[in-house]
Formats: structure tokens, C-alpha cells, sequence
């Protein structure tokens, strides 16, 4: 673990792992916090380190203790829920959402108001490498960013966030 986070490679074959189970589902959840070269630009680099740490701070305090969180790059993460049906992990994604959006960041005399996408992808049974599942959840977070801000993508699904 580094800084926090799992690395790339270690949250991998944890995933891999928990998926060899038999009739193990979980799903896997993309972030991006939207808008983030904003923050970076407006408010330096030292603001966006904090803005980061205040993402995982949000999203670690809405998971389980048996769900894992991964920085992907920049400003992307992946989470993965243990056996959480389709169901299950869009009401996570849209508690994490709301969490996010509902909870600013206060940093010195600075209030900073961030939201985040989603992609939620869950496994199926006919998938036969992490990176399917992975470039699924890339997509529903490129179809999240690409409908606005503050959205959870799944599938054929488009959860419009708070009105911002």
C-alpha cells in the first residue's frame, strides 16, 4: 500500500482473486472527479493534492471495510465491492456521488465544491479478464462525463446527479 492507496497491480490480483470464487460477483466502480485541472489551475497544485485526499477521505468513509480502493492516475480511482450485485453497486455509486457533492472541501479560508463521474460495470459470468470489466466501467464513465457533471453510468442507465 502507498500513500494510502493500493497500487494498480496489488488491487489487480485482488480482484482477480475474489472473481476465480465460484458464483462470485462484485462490481467495479470508475471515479473521476469532474472538472479537476479547474482546481489545480484556480487554486495550485497544493489544492488539488488536498482535493485528492479529500475524494478518498469521502469515498473510503461511504465503503465497507472489505471493499477496495485503487488510485487509477491523476485524478481516477477504482473501487472494487465484494460481492455486490448491479443493484447493490449503483446505490453505492449514488451514495458516494451524493457524499461527494454534498460535502465540500473546506482547505485554509478556500471552500472548494467538487462532484465526480462514474462508471459502474458488475462482472459476469462471461468475462474472462479483469481488463473486460475494466474497460466497461471505462466506458460508462466516459458516456457520465460526456452526459455532465455529477453522473452514474451503467449500461443503458444514466443517474442525473444533483442539480449543480
Amino acid at each position: 500500500m502507498q500513500n494510502g492507496f493500493f497500487r494498480g497491480d496489488e488491487l489487480g490480483q485482488k480482484v482477480l482473486h475474489r472473481r476465480r470464487r465460484p458464483r462470485q460477483s462484485f462490481g467495479l466502480l470508475m471515479i473521476d472527479i469532474d472538472h479537476f485541472k479547474m482546481i489545480n489551475d484556480r487554486h495550485g497544485h497544493p489544492m488539488g493534492d488536498a482535493a485528492l485526499q479529500h475524494l478518498v477521505h469521502c469515498l473510503r468513509s461511504g465503503l465497507q471495510q472489505t471493499d477496495l480502493i485503487g488510485r487509477v492516475g491523476g485524478e481516477e480511482f477504482a473501487i472494487v465491492l465484494p460481492t455486490a450485485s448491479t443493484d447493490d453497486a449503483l446505490c453505492v455509486a449514488e451514495r458516494l456521488r451524493t457524499r461527494v457533492a454534498t460535502q465540500p472541501l473546506q482547505h485554509d479560508s478556500t471552500t472548494i465544491c467538487m462532484t465526480i463521474g462514474i462508471g459502474l460495470a458488475t462482472a459476469r459470468h462471461t468475462d474472462h479478464s479483469l481488463e473486460q470489466i475494466i474497460a466497461r466501467a471505462d466506458t460508462q464513465l466516459y458516456r457520465a462525463k460526456k452526459g455532465g457533471c455529477n453522473r452514474v453510468c451503467h449500461d443503458e442507465s444514466l443517474v442525473p446527479g444533483l442539480a449543480s
